[in-house]
């Protein structure tokens, strides 16, 4: 992942935004690839027997959050 990580990166040193459309096209599109980057890593987390990306602290069954010690 350290390729697509470096070429963000790139992109937003020489990115010079016009407008705010560009931007939130930036972000937008930033957003989808950081979707595809979690959801295959929860996938390589489930594979190696991990808690299948579900997080530390993240709520259970719509019940508040509770902070790990």
């Amino acid at each position: 992942y350290l390729p697509l990580l470096h070429s963000w990166a790139d992109r937003l040193t020489a990115f010079k935004p016009g407008s705010m459309g560009e931007v939130a096209a930036l972000v937008a599109e930033l957003d989808r690839q950081l979707a595809v980057l979690c959801d295959e890593a929860a996938v390589i987390r489930r594979r190696a027997g991990g808690h299948g990306g579900r997080r530390r602290g993240a709520a259970v069954a719509g019940g508040p959050l509770r902070h790990a010690p």
